[in-house]
């Protein structure tokens, strides 16, 4: 059974949420796991939010290696 790598309350609530993305399912259906059989589909809005935290999280590496290498 796949759990969510994050809790229901750390994913960004949208305002029409889709049932096949991944993250609105999680919030959607806090206690149920998303089914195996459906492939990981991922909303437009949570597409976008997943990609703003790669590029912050990416700033922030290099940001550090950086500093490291001053």
């Amino acid at each position: 059974m796949f759990q969510a790598a994050m809790h229901p309350k750390d994913i960004l609530v949208v305002p029409q949420p889709v049932a096949r993305c991944a993250y609105c399912w999680y919030v959607l259906n806090p206690l149920l796991p998303y089914p195996e059989s459906w492939s990981s589909t991922i909303c437009p809005v949570h597409d976008t939010w997943t990609r703003a935290q790669l590029a912050t999280r990416r700033a922030r590496r290099m940001t550090e290696r950086a500093r490291a290498q001053a």
